[in-house]
């Protein structure tokens, strides 16, 4: 599997405070304390949260927890547990509450390395 990562500019008044990096990963993400689940795409990610696209289906509301995950190369399963923060046409966007060590490790992996001092 593949990730492009890239940065993601949006004019106007920017409210993130972590860098958000393109993912356009498709992903399972499970609504209503797992009774139901939809596949969609996670557009980006950051330290805070991630963006969504896709139709979740009815009746996903702004502060309904959400889990989702997915697996990389080597069998390293990433999940978090986030808020819907905003429901757009397109989709919804989350705020992150919790993650594992290795949803964590991958997002500080799409982060800029930092050039050391010699």
């Amino acid at each position: 599997m593949s990730l492009s990562v890239t940065k993601q500019n949006k004019p106007g008044r920017e409210r993130r405070v972590h860098e958000r990096h393109h993912l356009g990963l498709p992903i399972r993400v499970h609504f209503d304390s797992g009774r139901r689940s939809a596949d969609i795409e996670l557009q980006d990610v950051s330290w805070g949260g991630g963006r969504f696209v896709g139709k979740p289906g009815t009746g996903l509301t702004v502060g309904e927890t959400v889990a989702f995950g997915f697996v990389l190369p080597g069998a390293v399963s990433c999940v978090a547990a986030a808020r819907v923060v905003r429901i757009e046409p397109e989709g919804f966007a989350v705020k992150l509450d919790r993650a594992n060590d290795a949803f964590m490790h991958f997002v500080s992996s799409l982060e800029p390395q930092q050039p050391h001092a010699a």
